[in-house]
């Protein structure tokens, strides 16, 4: 017997005993364990997946393909995207070596979504051209018309709307020769979504009402919920407020139907925003607090931040101001909830990573020494054929043991280099937060060096140029009565731009040094100034809460100046008949917010609000501090500014 008839038969007897030990039951109904679970418990999903690979071996390849795909699944639930590309990629390989051309357009799909999820669009789109390559060779509709149709999704979040259209219309008509009802409706949802974007509100209606036939035939009440809340915002995109309310309310219904918490939060909230541009106040506040009501248990600090603002502009509009100030500082709460939220899902994201590796390495490590186990116990069944067999077997084993310790070898080769390559991104960091401390430092002592100079210049035309004029003045009188009858008015209009340079002089050394400002504090500077800057045409209000201490020097004028020029801007350019600003002191922070009701502006058309605005964010960011902008037409102007009291400490985290 040589050596290849002795190889042949044990093939044999492995592969006769692998089909005893996984037969086909037990592999579908663990595949079909796997896809139920690749969302509500994806480390059961994996081992499933794991066990099917393991009963596979070679002898059934398209379903330890279907294994892999499973795994990456389970994966990208998990946000593991570069483990979920490369179970992908397996599976991809084994198709590939079977020619197996359906499962080979799957993998590649999947590759595709887990590089859309990522925003890596040029990649994802790479993908998915090669899957189409594969899969208009042969009539495979499903696949093709998910690839036509996430290929169009990119495109139309790109904005290239014409290359959008193109792929949308084949996916529909791979889906209607179908007959795909469910495919079908969501791919009328995404050209509804595109034509919202191109704002082609009538073709996009169109779009969304056809998809919502289609998901009440296949009664796909998840998606219907969210058909229903894209066709409520059309419709207030078009100025048809029943019908957006009518929208709105369907999708509601369903929403709490299917216990979807957050959906109703989020569709609660759209519903007082619209209430609240109708200027139905008391059906505004109901909905928002439904809205915080369902938010608050899924600590949705979003939506949370979003319905206490949208409170905070209803209780002003209904002239509240109490109201309107808790609502406000319950905005900041939330908003600063939310920073802090995003932090901790970031920092959990890293530790969850963490332990599944560890979780993923412990079960490789056993499937690998489970699959030793399982050889060693074939090769004690055969060890009657020989030695020479033996010999093969100890060989072939030893060969796959070298293949895959130089696969690992390869792992932590690529695995070491991302860490370097991370290592050099935050050492650039570093350095680019060390510039700008430095920049921020220099900046500082720029700006203290002017206010010294400022104070000593307005003390010297205080104290020399004024007095010194008021006491030529002063001269100058004793002796009219001597002056000459024809000359008196000659001496008169001297006398008169004496006190028009006496003037001219204090009110620079004002602006230099306000003297209410040095005296006083920046609270009753400002009050000062908005009681001056009142007109008849715009009442400016002011208030302060609990705000009774001094700032630096350089704090106060700069914040002096801001305000001075916020309050200007709204007098000379919004038309607004009431403006309002108002102090609030915490404890190592000052917010100060600056409102009118006037006219507005449109954000995205006006980059960062001007060189006004961008003058004055880069005065509060010296201070450490930040402005925020919020605006529109029609609907006035509110800043808010937010600085540290600490001046020495605004340096960027190294």
């Amino acid at each position: 017997m040589n050596i290849k008839n002795i190889v042949l038969i044990l093939s044999i007897i492995i592969n006769s005993t692998c089909v005893v030990r996984a037969n086909d039951v037990i592999i579908d109904s663990l595949l079909n364990d796997a896809h139920l679970q690749r969302q509500t418990c994806p480390e059961c999903a994996i081992s499933n997946a794991n066990e099917v690979i393991h009963l596979c071996g070679d002898s059934l390849p398209k379903k330890q393909a279907l294994a892999y795909r499973r795994i990456g699944t389970a994966e990208s639930y998990q946000e593991n995207f570069e483990k979920a590309i490369i179970n992908y990629q397996k599976a991809f390989e084994i198709d590939s070596e079977s020619d197996y051309k359906i499962g080979q357009v799957a993998s590649l799909n999947f590759i595709g979504n887990v590089y859309k999820a990522q925003r890596e669009y040029d990649q994802a789109v790479k993908v998915y051209v090669k899957s189409l390559k594969i899969g208009e060779t042969i009539d495979i509709f499903d696949e093709l018309g998910d690839t036509y149709n996430s290929l169009a999704s990119i495109f139309s979040i790109r904005k290239d709307f014409y290359e959008a259209k193109k792929y949308f219309e084949k996916a529909r008509k791979v889906r209607e020769k179908r007959n795909d009802t469910l495919r079908l409706a969501s791919t009328y949802q995404d050209m509804g979504n595109l034509y919202a974007r191109m704002d082609s509100l009538d073709t996009a209606l169109d779009y969304y009402i056809e998809s919502e036939k289609l998901h009440k035939i296949a009664d796909n009440k998840n998606a219907l919920g969210q058909t229903y809340n894209n066709l409520g915002g059309m419709y207030f995109r078009k100025g048809d407020i029943e019908n957006a309310i009518e929208y709105f309310k369907k999708s509601l219904l369903i929403k709490k139907e299917l216990s979807d918490n957050r959906g109703v939060a989020v569709t609660t909230y759209n519903i007082c925003e619209l209430y609240y541009n109708e200027k139905k106040y008391k059906q505004a506040i109901s909905h928002c607090n439904e809205s915080i009501e369902y938010a608050q248990p899924l600590k949705d600090y979003r939506v949370l931040n979003s319905a206490e603002f949208m409170l905070y502009k209803i209780a002003k509009a209904r002239n509240k101001p109490e109201e309107a100030l808790g609502h406000h500082e319950k905005h900041a709460r939330w908003k600063d909830s939310l920073d802090v939220d995003k932090k901790d899902i970031e920092i959990q994201k890293i530790i969850g990573k963490y332990e599944k590796d560890k979780k993923v390495a412990k079960l490789e490590e056993e499937n690998r020494l489970q699959k030793i186990r399982y050889i060693a116990t074939i090769l004690f069944t055969l060890m009657a054929i020989g030695g020479l067999i033996f010999y093969s077997i100890t060989k072939k084993k030893l060969h796959e043991e070298e293949k895959k310790r130089r696969i690992k070898e390869e792992e932590l080769h690529k695995e070491t280099e991302g860490r370097r390559i991370e290592g050099e991104k935050l050492h650039r960091q570093v350095i680019k937060n060390l510039e700008q401390n430095a920049e921020i430092q220099a900046a500082n002592t720029e700006i203290d060096a002017k206010l010294k100079e400022r104070t000593k210049i307005s003390s010297e035309l205080h104290d020399t140029v004024c007095s010194g004029l008021v006491s030529a003045k002063l001269h100058l009188e004793s002796v009219q009565n001597k002056i000459a009858e024809k000359d008196q008015a000659t001496f008169a209009k001297g006398l008169y731009l004496l006190d028009d340079a006496y003037t001219t002089c204090r009110e620079i050394s004002h602006e230099l040094n306000p003297p209410m400002l040095e005296k006083f504090g920046l609270s009753q500077a400002i009050e000062d100034i908005c009681e001056k800057l009142t007109t008849p045409e715009t009442d400016i209000q002011f208030g302060a809460t609990q705000f009774d201490e001094r700032l630096t020097q350089q704090q106060e004028l700069t914040l002096y100046q801001s305000i001075q020029e916020l309050l200007q801007n709204i007098l000379k350019h919004s038309a607004a008949s009431e403006a309002h600003v108002q102090l609030t002191d915490y404890d190592d922070s000052l917010n100060i917010l600056v409102e009118d009701n006037g006219r507005g502006f449109d954000t995205a058309e006006i980059s960062e609000g001007g060189i006004g605005l961008q003058r004055i964010r880069t005065r509060v960011k010296h201070l450490g501090g930040s402005m925020d902008v919020d605006s529109s037409l029609g609907n006035g102007t509110t800043v808010i500014i937010d600085v540290p009291k600490s001046l020495s400490t605004h340096e960027i985290s190294t």
